[in-house]
């Protein structure tokens, strides 16, 4: 075996000494990472593309659906999908349609609580390469509940308002038929009533016509 000289293991124990650095920056890397799941605001959870089982979620994720610390880890993404005309499947396969062709998807979906409680996210899915899990979906779920609450509280009072302008329309459109009818019924009358006068003027005519005859006789 060869005996190394002296710049041979200067140069060996170098390149480990930048190894170590390297392994420790990605471990750092990876903490922060982790640290950042751990405590965003929104849920996240990791979808194995492979057979769309879940391999991880964030506290946020499973405190918005219900679920205890693991306990959605090695089930399928359908679980939390709400059913609705479609079943909780379809809704899965349609997005992982949109994901394999895009790599891709946003949306607003119906979710269910472990207990059964149909809520509303918005969520944000795409697709990447995990260092343990190997091609994953990273979905990013915001709760849009108290938002489509408003959203439909608003379309209710804009459905009612349309309603009472179709009603006061359609009192309008009556009121002012009535007021042409009424116009029209008083030029009749005011016609009726000219004629009457002129049948009157000329009765009083032929009266002093006859006045005038009988005094010359």
């Amino acid at each position: 075996m060869k005996k190394q000289t002296y710049k041979e293991l200067e140069k060996r124990l170098k390149n480990l000494e930048r190894a170590e650095a390297e392994h420790i920056r990605v471990e750092a890397t990876l903490r922060l990472q982790s640290e950042v799941l751990e405590n965003m605001a929104e849920g996240v959870y990791l979808i194995r593309t492979s057979d769309g089982v879940i391999v991880y979620a964030n506290p946020t994720f499973e405190n918005i659906f219900g679920y205890d610390s693991g306990e959605l880890i090695n089930k399928h993404v359908s679980i939390v999908n709400a059913p609705s005309e479609k079943s909780p499947e379809a809704i899965a396969k349609e997005i992982i349609r949109g994901l394999k062709k895009k790599g891709t998807w946003n949306g607003e979906v119906l979710n269910i609580r472990k207990d059964g409680t149909q809520f509303w996210c918005n969520a944000n899915v795409s697709t990447f390469v995990h260092h343990d899990y190997g091609e994953v979906w990273v979905s990013v779920h915001e709760d849009i509940t108290k938002r489509k609450q408003l959203e439909e509280e608003l379309k209710r009072h804009h459905d009612q308002l349309e309603e009472l302008v179709r009603e006061r329309t359609a009192e309008l459109i009556t009121a002012n038929e009535r007021l042409k009818e009424e116009i029209a019924e008083r030029r009749r009358m005011e016609l009726d009533l000219k004629e009457r006068i002129k049948e009157l003027n000329g009765l009083y005519n032929l009266g002093k016509l006859i006045e005038q005859v009988e005094d010359f006789e």
